[in-house]
């Protein structure tokens, strides 16, 4: 449900799920013209990316964690009893990360999603990570469909978009990154995994 097919300066990430695409594109360069003009992408983004991430499923933690990025988390959007990463737990125990949650009224979309707008405006610079069921249309969103994959192979291969906060454009980086995450999640025995989802528990420190 993901491709990303490789330019010079640039790459195209495709998310067949959602059939959105988004332009990625090193920075200190510019955009290919022709593929900004074509109005195809839902986003736009110089990487490597400078602000921050709300993520808004668990599956989107252990690849930031995995690759030294968990401080690149600014906000969990949705309940925040599903995190079982201790120390995102932690900062957002102490509200060194946002939680964004109404447990009053937890299956209230519109109230997540009035929640989340009063988040974006105060934070002109994070990025979305929506999931396969939550908002894709909107602004500064960019759509995560690994819990819809078939495959842990597959599931796994969604871990190239925690490189957005790296060196994403630099060739295959990120396809690698993704592999050796999968590699780790089966080898090591302080991984675990339960259908869809999965849990890091190494590398919290």
């Amino acid at each position: 449900l993901i491709t990303v097919p490789y330019h010079n300066t640039y790459k195209i990430i495709t998310n067949k799920h959602h059939e959105k695409s988004y332009l990625l594109y090193q920075c200190g360069t510019e955009p290919p013209a022709a593929e900004v003009e074509s109005g195809n992408h839902q986003l736009i983004l110089s990487v490597p990316h400078t602000g921050k991430i709300a993520v808004t499923q668990t599956p989107q933690i252990p690849p930031m964690e995995l690759l030294a990025k968990r401080s690149e988390i600014d906000a969990y959007i949705g309940n925040p009893k599903l995190v079982s990463s201790p120390c995102l737990g932690h900062l957002m125990n102490d509200e060194s990360v946002k939680s964004i949650y109404y447990p009053d009224d937890p299956y209230n979309r519109t109230l997540l999603a009035e929640g989340t707008a009063a988040y974006l405006a105060e934070n002109p610079d994070v990025i979305v990570l929506a999931g396969p069921t939550s908002d894709t249309d909107s602004e500064r969103r960019m759509g995560v469909a690994a819990s819809q994959e078939r495959t842990a192979v597959a599931t796994f291969d969604w871990g190239r978009l925690s490189c957005l906060c790296d060196i994403l454009v630099l060739p295959y980086l990120d396809m690698i990154l993704s592999t050796i995450f999968f590699i780790c999640i089966s080898l090591s025995p302080h991984y675990r995994t339960s259908t869809d989802r999965y849990v890091c528990c190494p590398l919290q420190r």
